[in-house]
């Protein structure tokens, strides 16, 4: 049979209902899917004047295999959508695997987000299987009407999708829609994500591009479920759900994504002729594994490029997160922290990642006594307590974040309870009296810092740890500076001169007050024989030199009404090696004491606090005076007192 002309009239039968037209047309018409194989056609230059159907003619054979016209059949015959209740099945399966197993719990819940959530900092640690992972489970907290609402979504698109681009293209779409989910949420998002909303609004995304895509090879009865038809439900829905709480906007949005690239990018099998469907179904599987597999390696992987601060602070943006008020600040990646937190308290530690055992933290101490020091405990301190009972092995320090800054790194040993080793490392500034520690704790077996990852990214911002004045420090300056004469702001800057470690600057300040009899002065003097004997004790400053003072004597010599100002004067005065007075005083104080007890019985607070205060000084009186002569060298004193 020859090939017949351009002008060729061909009449033409389509369920009972003909028409005329030519054989250009005519196969124009096949090839777009507009006419089914099933049609009639009869013209004497190709069926001899007799009525033969399209799919008979060898003349018109290749243009039934066009994309077109292969895609228009598919949708004519409806097969079933097996691989759509495949997927229902399987989520609705593992949403009641979730709930048989205890779920919701605390403890399973906890087990869930370590193994299966997606977030920036857990796939930064390299748990890459949670690209595909988070998309299949379920939030502890969702409700079991969530889930039948998420799952009636998911089928109902998957049956359209799986209509439109067969069972490959579906599974194509669904590994696309993963990998958009869950490398968007891996690469940006600082929460824990989980749940399938990602595969639905990537396969809502696939009804989308697919109208887009191939436009009138759409059966006509069935256009208004891709495309434009599905964009104007589409639109109101998606942005109704912005920002709702507890809700992925970077899941849903990459889940969206994903989906319509997968069928953007290639030609689904549905549209490949007979000979070659199998081959471009594979085609289409390998191309989704890909690209899920290539991005479940590229989100760690940049995790690993992000070890470097810069790299890192640019893949979430760098916040000074506020240590407490002491003026230090830690430009954290956002992604380590809260969002909404823009203070951290000490027992809020930041942990670099779900399930990724990296973690910082913070305390505070102020110390009354120079003694104090001695008994800070940086291991105990930051060790949890379930390890306690591990050997903590010294190990080399990195350098100090500061020059004011110690450093000191332990190596916790593993334990029969199954804990790995860990590494601990306490950077510790003091400040006068005030003593902050700030601890980085890597476990997992760790011995050194890591150097990729979210540790690394921890120990990259501790690196640059920002100490700056208190802010109680700056508002007192801020006060006296418009009030200098006024007694109280004064006392108040100078107070806070000396929690910083001040102490010439807080001494020069409360001589000027010390003189006077009202409520400042007191204060005043009590505060200043503190800070003689804080400064002598940490720093080794000698603040009191020469012979005693003669404004304080008449402080020391009055009843106890102040049992502050004669402690700090008895210690000042051991301090300075004047042992006879100080046990003169003591003897003098004890029956005070006794008689105020007895006339405030129902104070026993009080009564208590004035008794340890005495019990204190005599004691210390025993530690550092010889028990012969009172008498006492001051370099003899001045080696007992604990170093700095």
């Amino acid at each position: 049979m020859t090939e017949p002309k351009a002008t060729t009239r061909v009449r033409v039968r389509v369920h009972g209902e003909e028409h005329e037209t030519d054989a250009l047309s005519l196969d124009d018409d096949l090839r777009r899917g507009i006419l089914p194989a099933e049609a009639e056609v009869n013209s004497p230059a190709l069926t001899a004047g007799d009525w033969r159907a399209v799919a008979e003619l060898p003349t018109l054979a290749e243009a039934l295999d066009a994309p077109g016209a292969r895609l228009a059949a598919r949708f004519r015959e409806a097969p079933l959508p097996w691989a759509t209740l495949v997927l229902a099945l399987t989520l609705t399966l593992i949403a009641l695997a979730q709930r048989a197993s205890g779920w919701p719990s605390d403890e399973a819940d906890r087990a869930l987000y370590q193994v299966a959530a997606g977030q920036g900092p857990t796939l930064l640690a390299g748990r890459w299987w949670t690209v595909l992972s988070f998309n299949v489970v379920h939030a502890p907290e969702a409700e079991l009407s969530h889930l039948i609402g998420n799952l009636t979504i998911i089928g109902y698109c998957a049956m359209r999708v799986e209509r439109a681009v067969g069972p490959a293209g579906l599974l194509r779409t669904l590994l696309f829609a993963a990998a958009g989910s869950g490398g968007l949420v891996g690469l940006a998002s600082a929460v824990p994500a989980v749940g399938s909303s990602g595969l639905a609004f990537g396969l809502w995304g696939a009804q989308i591009a697919f109208g887009f895509r191939e436009g009138d090879s759409i059966p006509p009865r069935f256009r208004r479920y891709y495309g434009y038809g599905n964009l104007v439900i589409f639109v109101p829905l998606y942005v109704s759900g912005l920002g709702v709480p507890g809700v992925s906007d970077l899941g849903h949005l990459g889940g969206l994504l994903g989906g319509a690239l997968s069928v953007l990018l290639g030609q689904p099998a549905t549209c490949a002729p007979k000979t070659k469907a199998r081959a471009a179904a594979l085609r289409q599987i390998g191309g989704g594994v890909a690209f899920l597999v290539g991005t479940s390696a590229f989100v760690p992987l940049i995790g690993v490029v992000g070890g470097a601060p810069v790299v890192g602070g640019l893949l979430g943006g760098r916040s000074p997160v506020q240590l407490g008020d002491r003026g230090l600040h830690l430009p954290l990646p956002d992604r380590m922290w809260p969002a909404d937190a823009g203070a951290l308290r000490d027992d809020d530690p930041v942990d670099a990642g779900m399930g990724v055992d990296a973690q910082l933290s913070w305390d505070l101490h102020r110390i009354s006594e120079p003694e104090g020091l001695a008994a800070l405990d940086p291991v105990r301190a930051f060790v949890p307590s379930r390890r306690r009972d591990h050997e903590a092995r010294p190990v080399p320090a990195p350098a100090p974040l500061h020059p004011d800054f110690q450093s000191e790194a332990w190596v916790l040993e593993a334990g029969e309870d199954g804990a790995d080793e860990a590494l601990l490392i306490v950077h510790t500034l003091r400040q006068g009296p005030m003593i902050t520690m700030v601890a980085e704790r890597y476990g997992e077996g760790a011995t050194t810092r890591p150097r990729s990852g979210a540790g690394a990214l921890l120990a990259g911002a501790i690196a640059e740890l920002q100490v700056g004045e208190p802010a109680d420090l700056v508002a007192a300056r801020d006060a006296f500076d418009r009030s200098p004469n006024d007694r109280v702001l004064t006392y108040r800057y100078a107070m806070e001169l000396a929690e910083l470690g001040r102490w010439r600057e807080a001494d020069a300040l409360l001589g000027t007050l010390s003189a006077g009899e009202d409520g400042v002065a007191w204060d005043a003097v009590r505060s200043r024989l503190w800070v003689w004997r804080m400064a002598r004790g940490l720093d080794g400053l000698r603040l009191d030199e020469g012979p005693p003072t003669s404004w304080l004597r008449p402080f020391l010599d009055t009843p106890v009404v102040d049992l502050a100002i004669h402690k700090h004067g008895v210690l000042w005065l051991i301090q300075r090696g004047d042992c006879a007075t100080a046990q003169a005083h003591i003897t003098a104080l004890e029956p005070q004491v006794t008689a105020w007890a007895e006339s405030y019985p129902h104070r026993s607070s009080d009564i208590s606090a004035l008794e340890q205060a005495l019990d204190a000084v005599t004691a210390a009186a025993k530690a550092a005076c010889p028990a012969d002569d009172g008498g006492a060298e001051e370099g003899a004193v001045d080696g007992a007192a604990p170093s700095p």
